[in-house]
């Protein structure tokens, strides 16, 4: 299993560790080791699937509401 890391998302010992956020017919898990998604038997880099997943937790184009 490939796993992905990202540069500002520290994944070792994160409460978030072993969620899985559903999409259509795949599923992105986080590891103690990274991201990994069961989109592609393969991954040689990151899926949009992942990507999508480790910007919303950084929160990209999140809308505040005051």
């Amino acid at each position: 299993m490939t796993y992905f890391q990202h540069s500002k998302i520290t994944t070792r010992g994160s409460y978030l560790v072993g969620t899985a956020w559903p999409f259509r017919g795949c599923e992105v898990v986080m590891h103690d080791d990274g991201f990994v998604c069961n989109c592609k038997k393969r991954l040689t880099c990151v899926c949009y699937h992942i990507k999508s997943v480790q910007l919303g937790l950084l929160g990209v184009n999140q809308v505040y509401h005051k």
